[in-house]
């Protein structure tokens, strides 16, 4: 997302940029005849082999009430992208706002979720801020969607790779299997016969999740008439080998992947093309990142109505311990259409049911739900728009489910006022960040 994609905040209430920390970092004789009978050989028993009982999953402690922190404003411009435990504290990157003509990609790093300061940054190039941040093999490995403005042009398309021992000292990765991956693509813009008014395709890399059996990185990029998906997996984020969708996944669109159950779930459409009314609401899960399967989403009929084939697809995925839940969206730009919304709930990621709108509760909107495997968070009430905050009504209300179809109400002594820019849920809390500052919601536990 580049500077002027965000909200601008005027210049005398604007966080200004303090100068960042740059850290460039044998035989024997024959038996002998006897008269008397040999003795009787007695069965040594063998003994009984109890099997090892699987140790007991560790109770999710039930939170019952959010607590916010002051919030603390930086002095200097920042917007998250990812954020991820490390440490003992958390490490995130994003974009750091120079001026209002330049932003440099940062990496940063913070003991509680608010204190934030800059270990690095570096110019990236258009657009190519880090947006994917993922742990695996006892390093962090940051990744930058590609620079999409020129469609199929050689050597422009690229995601960028960085890595870290410590989340201080960055470097860029070299990867010749990753470069190989992207080369020869085409990422860009919908090429122009297709049907533009349609939401825009997600092209590059879109998504990057990091599981037991290693990383899975997803992606997409335009054939003569529909869509050619990019699977890749690796062990290190060095060496990266590409994978198959099954053969049914018919022109797929791939938005987002998670780690679930030991292996991944992948969400996105099928059908997808010129021709926006085609697609359809798909999924895929594997448990090892290499072999996929189809899942089986069933739809609700008013999400699509008479005559009217596809018109959608699955958004993005939020999973927590005991299920995930499903964003649906339109693929058709409809005058006051619904942006997202979480249409779908399963424990499993291999079926897909709706989720009743009508009555379930809390009412989810995209934005304001945060999981990290564990706990999904919703914050409301969400505003009738999403992205103005002129109608910003404020967040005075929490909740937290583990499955996404219970809710627990969490008690929220206090009103968030800024708005959201991005909500990650943590092990201890929620870190909020709003545009101009940052809060912390510890928990309340029941005993």
């Amino acid at each position: 997302m580049t500077t002027s994609s965000r909200r601008d905040v005027g210049a005398d209430s604007r966080m200004r940029l303090s100068t960042p920390v740059l850290v460039s970092s044998g035989g024997g004789p024959g038996p002998v005849a006897s008269d008397s009978p040999p003795p009787t050989l007695q069965p040594t028993p063998t003994p009984t082999l109890a099997p090892t009982p699987s140790p007991e999953p560790t109770p999710v402690a039930r939170w019952t009430g959010l607590t916010w922190s002051d919030a603390l404003t930086p002095s200097f411009v920042v917007h998250l992208n990812d954020l991820v435990t490390w440490g003992g504290g958390y490490v995130a990157v994003g974009e750091i706002v120079i001026d209002a003509s330049r932003s440099d990609a940062g990496f940063l790093t913070s003991p509680d979720g608010l204190n934030w300061t800059v270990r690095y940054q570096v110019e990236p190039g258009v657009d190519r801020f880090p947006r994917h941040l993922v742990v695996v093999g006892g390093e962090l490995l940051a990744f930058s969607h590609p620079n999409t403005f020129a469609l199929g042009q050689p050597g422009a398309s690229e995601p960028l790779v960085w890595r870290s021992a410590d989340g201080i000292v960055w470097s860029a990765v070299d990867s010749q299997s990753w470069d190989d991956a992207w080369n020869g693509l085409m990422i860009g813009p919908m090429p122009a016969a297709w049907d533009q008014l349609q939401h825009p395709i997600p092209a590059g890399l879109v998504d990057v999740a990091s599981g037991p059996a290693g990383l899975v990185a997803i992606g997409n990029s335009f054939g003569d008439d529909g869509m050619v998906p990019v699977v890749l997996l690796s062990t290190d984020g060095r060496d990266w080998s590409p994978v198959s969708l099954p053969a049914d996944a018919v022109s797929p669109l791939l938005r987002a992947v998670v780690p679930y159950g030991g292996g991944f779930v992948l969400v996105g459409a099928v059908d997808a093309g010129p021709r926006g009314e085609s697609a359809t609401p798909a999924a895929w899960y594997s448990g090892d990142g290499v072999a996929w399967s189809s899942a089986t989403v069933n739809v609700d009929p008013r999400l699509f109505p008479t005559g009217i084939v596809g018109m959608g697809e699955m958004r993005d995925v939020t999973a927590g311990s005991d299920g995930l839940v499903g964003w649906w969206s339109l693929r058709g730009m409809t005058a006051g259409g619904p942006g997202s919304m979480a249409a779908w709930t399963s424990s499993d990621g291999r079926t897909w049911e709706p989720r009743d709108t009508n009555t379930a509760r809390p009412g989810l909107s995209a934005g304001y739900v945060a999981g990290d495997g564990v706990r999904m968070v919703a914050l409301g009430p969400a505003p009738n728009t999403a992205t103005d905050p002129a109608l910003w009504p404020g967040l005075s209300q929490a909740w937290v489910s583990t499955d996404g179809i219970s809710w627990t109400t969490l008690s929220v002594p206090r009103e968030l006022d800024d708005f959201v820019e991005g909500v990650w849920v943590v092990p201890d809390g929620v870190i909020y960040a709003g545009v101009q500052s940052f809060w912390f919601g510890s928990p309340t536990v029941a005993p």
